[in-house]
């Protein structure tokens, strides 16, 4: 057999290894994906109850006349911390990248960041302000508890009014196909916008007193938005690297079959070449 069949046949055998490989990533990916999404799904119905009662109890507030929490307030540093919540695996197609690239575009000479995920601490090693990585493999264990140490330990941090303001930058998800990298401020926490009017007939009676009520029930709802961003950002890895996989095997497959095409052919042509010559010496 010529060199360049031994050679053809070679390539076709490694695509089809790398096939191979892809098509079991993306059934991996897959399953996790439908774990994530199930996780989301749950969630969305809590965290949107919960940012209901949220406004409704603020509704009732005069928030001039009530001593409310810290972090509903902004301080005048010129610094900001920003949450990025990286990927720890890689292929996974753009959903690193896009993040990064979204943070990049908003980061000034000051500004500090806390790392979520290996793939970010690799990006972000030689930043030149600090970088926290206490939690960088909190998704490693990733519980709601585990959600709850980090919102302690980032309102620690604003409410020694240290930052100007506290953000997220995560993936948000909308669908298998769209998730796109957002920037959302954690502190100063912004009461939600009200799309309705949440008149109630009855105001709410507050016990013992709306100050203590409006307090009490901010962390949880902090805590439940912020793992609803998490659980966004990890659903909409696992879809992108589902996306990639299935890209990636399709492209393999492509490719052997243009190999096998042209192994063929060449093939023909030396099985073709053969008869000729043994039909021309038949002849002498």
């Amino acid at each position: 057999m010529p060199a360049s069949l031994i050679e053809t046949k070679r390539r076709i055998v490694t695509i089809q290894s790398t096939e191979k490989i892809t098509k079991a990533m993306k059934l991996v990916s897959s399953v996790k994906f439908q774990k994530w999404k199930k996780m989301y799904d749950e969630n969305s119905s809590y965290t949107n109850k919960m940012r209901d009662i949220f406004i409704r109890t603020y509704l009732g507030v005069d928030l001039k006349q009530t001593n409310l929490n810290i972090y509903l307030n902004s301080f005048s540093s010129t610094k900001n911390l920003y949450v990025v919540i990286s990927s720890t695996l890689g292929l996974c197609g753009s959903y690193n990248y896009n993040v990064f690239k979204k943070l990049d575009s908003v980061l000034k000479d000051d500004d500090e960041i806390l790392v979520i995920g290996q793939k970010g601490l690799l990006h972000y090693r030689n930043y030149k302000n600090k970088i926290y990585d206490t939690f960088v493999n909190l998704f490693d264990n990733f519980s709601y508890n585990n959600i709850r140490l980090l919102r302690h330990y980032l309102f620690r941090l604003y409410k020694d009014k240290t930052y100007h303001s506290i953000s997220i930058c995560y993936t948000s998800y909308k669908n298998s196909i769209n998730f796109s990298p957002v920037i959302e401020t954690l502190a100063p926490f912004t009461i939600p916008i009200i799309e309705n009017n949440h008149e109630d007939s009855y105001p709410p009676i507050f016990a013992p007193d709306a100050e203590t009520v409006c307090n009490l029930i901010f962390p949880y709802y902090a805590d439940s938005l912020l793992y609803n961003r998490f659980i966004s950002a990890a659903l909409s890895e696992q879809a992108s690297r589902r996306n990639a996989m299935e890209s990636a095997s399709k492209n393999a497959n492509d490719i052997v079959n243009d190999l096998t095409l042209v192994y063929n052919k060449s093939r023909q042509e030396q099985i073709t070449q053969e008869i000729t010559e043994v039909a021309s010496a038949a002849n002498i």
